[in-house]
């Protein structure tokens, strides 16, 4: 079955500003950017990355702006970098407790998020669906670069 591609494009939209309908508050309580905020969520979210290079590749952000934003979530007081093995190439990104309330704040707005888009929608199918769309994704993108 061939996808309807721009209903698809427009679904994808919808999705990126319903988000932004549930995240701003939280950008205007703490008077962050959606890259600062992006960028906490995602530290918080996934523990397992913890370098810029992380937050780049996985969140497919530029380096620029992620390197933006860390200074500032940095100078804030929301994060602290540190140096491993005396490896000075690689920091690592340590959430601060001055974070957890935005934190906390951001993920009560990605749960009410999530509550909106899957409302009506059987829990498992609707993972089932994510996963084989991840799946796909993941398998024709890598063909796509091994054919280059």
């Amino acid at each position: 079955m061939e996808p309807d591609f721009p209903s698809f494009i427009g679904l994808i939209n919808m999705l990126k500003k319903s988000y932004d309908c549930f995240i701003q508050p939280v950008m205007d309580k703490y008077s962050m950017t959606r890259i600062e905020i992006d960028i906490l969520m995602f530290l918080a979210n996934n523990p397992q990355y913890s370098t810029a290079s992380d937050i780049v590749n996985k969140r497919m952000l530029t380096k620029s702006h992620v390197s933006y934003a860390l200074n500032t979530l940095e100078q804030n007081g929301y994060i602290h970098r540190e140096y491993r093995n005396n490896n000075r190439k690689t920091a690592y990104i340590v959430l601060l407790e001055k974070a957890e309330d935005i934190i906390a704040d951001g993920k009560k707005a990605q749960l009410e998020y999530g509550k909106t888009v899957s409302e009506g929608i059987d829990r498992e199918q609707f993972r089932e669906i994510l996963m084989q769309m991840s799946e796909n994704l993941n398998k024709n993108i890598n063909a796509k670069q091994e054919e280059k």
